[in-house]
């Protein structure tokens, strides 16, 4: 018996593919973004007087980072690196400085954990130092002292910048270099006192420096003398020695009539002979005066004077 075949339905299949792509935050492609910053202080165009402290603020905010991991970086076209901070938990970072003079574009430079730096500026004008002001009060220009005398030297010092205390004074000599160092007082008085000068004519120089360098002087002459009995009349200058190159002018009063040789006694063995003497009849310029009366005369060649001869025309 053959076989009935039964037809078999068709059946037709489909195979549906379904494919799942996963996704993770970690294959998320981020770009990351320079740190963000802002300069507060000072502001741009500020102009300051030489040698006055800057205050300087900036905020520094990154989109990846916290604040900590920041490095910010202040500095300037003139002086260089200012300085160099990790920013507070806010972003801010802040100093203080002061700018040498001229015209400084102020950078703040914020780099994040990637090396990405944002960055801002401003422009700062710091104005040109003054130099300080310093006047010689003592001693007076062309004065004198004895080898070994204490000598005064004062002077006024002053500076708009910066407290005349702050200043550094100097004070040299043309023969004895540099003779004091010590600072002015806060009331812009500044000042010595010294015996050990040299013999001889100094030119006195003092100087005021201010912290920018920037120098003030001045200067007067004053000569240290010594006392040297010169010509060996027991007498010096300093005694008051007329002249001290010719031992018969002295302040020796010999004969005792209150007047020495300096006084213009012009015969110091004698009392009687002095400045100011009465004239007596004995052929001497008794009152030192260079002449003789004319009775004093001696014309007829007897051996008496005028004075004294009843004649002097006969012998």
């Amino acid at each position: 018996m053959r076989g009935t075949r039964i037809p078999l339905p068709l059946v037709t299949s489909f195979a549906v593919v379904a494919v799942f792509c996963g996704c993770s935050d970690s294959n998320i492609a981020v770009d990351n973004a320079p740190p963000n910053v802002s300069i507060v202080a000072p502001v741009d165009g500020a102009s300051v007087a030489w040698g006055t402290e800057v205050e300087f603020a900036g905020v520094v905010i990154d989109e990846m980072d916290d604040a900590s991991a920041l490095q910010a970086y202040w500095t300037s076209s003139i002086d260089g690196a200012l300085d160099e901070a990790v920013p507070d938990e806010e972003g801010d970072v802040s100093f203080v400085a002061v700018l040498s003079e001229g015209e400084h574009t102020i950078t703040l430079q914020a780099v994040d954990s990637d090396g990405l730096s944002g960055e801002a500026t401003v422009d700062v004008v710091v104005q040109t130092n003054t130099p300080p002001s310093v006047t010689i009060v003592a001693p007076e220009d062309g004065a004198e002292a004895l080898l070994g005398e204490d000598v005064v030297f004062t002077a006024a010092v002053s500076d708009v910048e910066e407290a005349a205390s702050s200043l550094a004074i100097v004070w040299l000599s043309d023969l004895d270099d540099v003779i004091d160092e010590t600072p002015a007082g806060a009331d812009g008085q500044a000042g010595f006192q010294t015996a050990q000068l040299s013999v001889g004519t100094h030119t006195i120089e003092v100087q005021a420096i201010d912290a920018g360098g920037a120098l003030a002087s001045d200067a007067v002459e004053i000569t240290i003398y010594e006392c040297v009995d010169t010509d060996g009349d027991g007498y010096t200058d300093c005694d008051g020695d007329c002249d001290d190159g010719d031992a018969e002018l002295n302040l020796a009063d010999a004969d005792g009539d209150g007047y020495s040789t300096c006084d213009d006694d012009c015969d110091d063995a004698d009392p009687g002979v002095h400045p100011g003497a009465v004239e007596q009849c004995n052929g001497l310029d008794d009152d030192c005066d260079g002449t003789l009366p004319p009775d004093e005369d001696e014309e007829d060649g007897d051996g008496y004077l005028a004075c004294e001869d009843c004649d002097d025309a006969d012998p």
